[in-house]
């Protein structure tokens, strides 16, 4: 099924994109946009819907001023501070919520949500997986980034933080298993992953010629873990793993392609 012939007016379904974090959902966004419009896409983020898409699309930045980012930095740093960090940061979780109702007057909706299962017929579904230790890892360099440039992060983040300290937290075990809140594979019309992402984007815009830009990329940075810390990581995601090498073997069956290169 294409997309020119799902969601939108006249009781055909919208369709729900579930943005997964770090699996292009910004790229994917601006694919929304140009194929369908800004008055049909809705986006939802930090917990609330947006007709005209944020910021970077999928995130609010606020600047913080030159003395209250002095007096964090001071604070942060003090060991007090960061024991008392690594403990909150097992608790401080913001879970994306779990909807049932959305607008009714867009075709896409895009964003950090999951479905209610009992409504799932109603929509047409779409998302995009990622292989675990890449999303985890991009999502740790964005971090840093972010704390870097002194710009918000999430309530678990403490500066000192390690990548093994992030993969150990429970919301970033099987996040993508989680995110997908109980639906199956077979319940998406269009689920891809990000290693093949041109093919999925041809997939739900055929015809269009429409190329996929890269937006939101966590800068390069090298990733060293032990056999042992490798192994840890791996059980601690072994649902994402599952569920991740089930929607690759389908895309590879449906793109008679070889599995890439994923390379750190």
């Amino acid at each position: 099924m294409a997309f020119d012939r799902l969601g939108g007016s006249g009781g055909k379904k919208q369709i729900l994109s579930i943005h997964i974090p770090k699996t292009a959902g910004i790229s994917l966004a601006q694919v929304y946009l140009a194929r369908y419009g800004y008055d049909a896409v809705c986006f939802f983020y930090n917990h609330r819907f947006f007709k005209k898409p944020p910021e970077g699309v999928g995130e609010r930045v606020v600047a913080t001023p030159p003395a209250a980012a002095m007096a964090r930095e001071r604070l942060i740093r003090s060991p007090l501070a960061a024991s008392i960090a690594r403990f909150l940061s097992r608790y401080l979780t913001n879970p994306p919520p779990v909807l049932r109702k959305f607008p009714a007057d867009v075709a896409v909706i895009h964003g950090h949500f999951r479905v209610e299962p009992a409504v799932k017929d109603q929509y047409t579904l779409v998302t995009v997986l990622r292989e675990p230790l890449q999303r985890v890892h991009s999502l740790y360099r964005y971090m840093r980034r972010r704390q870097r440039e002194d710009e918000p992060t999430p309530r678990w983040w403490y500066p000192e933080m390690t990548f093994m300290d992030m993969a150990r937290l429970p919301q970033n075990r099987n996040a993508q298993w989680r995110y997908l809140n109980g639906l199956q594979v077979d319940d998406f019309a269009h689920i891809g992953v990000t290693e093949h992402l041109e093919a999925f984007v041809k997939q739900i815009t055929p015809g269009s010629g429409q190329r996929l830009p890269h937006q939101n990329v966590a800068p390069q940075e090298p990733l060293e873990l032990s056999d042992r810390e490798l192994a840890e990581f791996r059980k601690l995601n072994q649902k994402d793993y599952i569920l991740y090498e089930r929607v690759l073997n389908r895309v590879l069956a449906e793109t008679h392609t070889t599995t890439p290169s994923l390379a750190l």
